[in-house]
């Protein structure tokens, strides 16, 4: 059992480590601003949204359930783990590489396209390995790792802001840069776990994939249909400038966005691995849910009370008149920080299939709201795409576990290999 002031000290270096990696993050927001141009911006976004979809399809189909196994599990398995990330990598940029080679021959002489290509293999690289490297370092108690290596990546977006516009650099060469250093500090696991198994990590990789692919591919569509289409389609009909604010209002969002699911990874470590009734459950979560929407919830007030002076100071008076947009953001935060609660009590009644499943109606909607809005009200159309399909898809979710949360009128007894073992 874990003690309190352990937890405490624990959450304490996971914060200062999202603290380094959000400021990172938040730089780099600064420098597409400030020394490239808004469609390079705008590809930022579009790209953002690219590896987040990707990213959701690897939380739901094996990471939110690793990061729930007891550690002694976990470590038993971690060169077959590191494995099945190494084989993901090689599927996903297999893919990825065939579907740049055949758009390029449509898009091929578009400077925007090739930006677009350009930021989501390099966004893909830092957020496919971002959740996977934490959990495996915490569960080997490697608390300080994570730390150091975000401080290395703060320091070397504090470099570019200083070396970009003395020395010219191009946004191509910038991404590069980037990309190569997110590789180097992937590479740190090795000298944790040693060589990865590629053999069981291809086996539990097709494990996975039997159990959670199908469903997490349905889910992470219907997931992108109110959370990233509505910038693809913002950026169809709408001027640069639409699609530009509205990443960079969303970028300002993402070191919150960052230090949450942080704190998830560590929460999830800690939630109760062998419960088997609901009132076990129950406690947890209510704490959870009111400590991420508590938290969200004073941020949106913040954001609606300081949303122009923050934008001024960060990105100048060319985005200020569009500084309103953090209010629909803050909105929107709101409903994916408490996600994170749900999610993993979700994760602990087997239902993660079924929470896939049901995203689609959300999805749906999302998309319907941006055909209709964004033509006419720009990037504020996108958000209210965007917040109408996260109130449907959490208020499913909430309805899904309602055995939890009213144990008394709909508990039924949980199974009983729920949590993976």
């Amino acid at each position: 059992m874990v003690s309190k002031h352990r937890k405490l000290f624990i959450r304490g270096i996971s914060l200062c480590d999202q603290v380094f990696f959000s400021g990172a993050n938040f730089l780099f927001t600064i420098i597409l601003a400030k020394f490239f141009s808004e469609i390079e911006l705008a590809a930022y976004g579009i790209a953002l949204s690219i590896a987040m979809t990707l990213q959701g399809v690897q939380r739901t189909s094996y990471v939110v359930q690793n990061s729930l196994l007891p550690q002694p599990v976990l470590r038993r398995r971690a060169r077959k783990l590191l494995g099945q990330q190494l084989v993901a990598w090689a599927v996903l940029f297999g893919l990825g590489g065939v579907g740049i080679v055949v758009t390029s021959f449509i898009w091929g002489d578009s400077h925007f396209y090739w930006a677009i290509v350009f930021s989501s293999v390099v966004l893909t690289l830092i957020y496919i390995q971002l959740d996977f490297d934490r959990i495996l370092m915490i569960k080997y108690e490697r608390f300080v790792d994570p730390l150091v290596t975000s401080a290395g990546y703060l320091v070397m977006m504090g470099i570019m802001f200083f070396v970009i516009p003395k020395y010219h650099i191009s946004f191509d060469a910038f991404m590069v840069l980037i990309g190569v250093f997110t590789l180097a500090k992937s590479s740190w696991l090795l000298t944790i776990i040693g060589k990865p198994d590629l053999f069981w990590g291809w086996r539990l990789m097709k494990r996975d994939a039997r159990r959670y692919l199908g469903a997490s591919l349905v889910g992470v569509a219907g997931y992108a249909g109110y959370t990233n289409f509505p910038i693809f389609i913002l950026g169809a009909v709408a001027a640069p400038i639409q699609s530009a604010a509205y990443a960079g209002m969303r970028s300002l969002m993402q070191p919150l966005l960052v230090i949450v699911k942080s704190l998830d990874i560590i929460d999830k470590n800690f939630f109760p691995n062998h419960s088997r009734k609901h009132d076990d459950l129950r406690g947890p979560f209510f704490r959870l849910f009111a400590l991420y929407g508590g938290g969200a919830l004073l941020m949106t007030i913040g954001m609606a009370v300081l949303g122009e002076p923050i934008v001024r100071l960060v990105y100048g008076e060319k985005y200020a008149t569009y500084s309103h947009l953090l209010v629909g953001w803050g909105l929107i935060f709101m409903m994916l920080s408490i996600t994170s609660p749900i999610e993993t009590v979700i994760v602990k009644l087997g239902k993660i299939n079924q929470y896939n499943l049901q995203r689609i109606p959300a999805g749906i909607i999302g998309v319907i709201l941006s055909y209709l809005l964004c033509a006419d009200m720009g990037a504020w159309g996108a958000i209210i795409a965007c917040l109408s399909g996260w109130v449907i898809s959490v208020g499913l979710a909430l309805w899904l576990m309602r055995g939890v949360i009213f144990p008394r009128l709909f508990a039924v007894p949980l199974q009983p290999n729920s949590t993976p073992q």
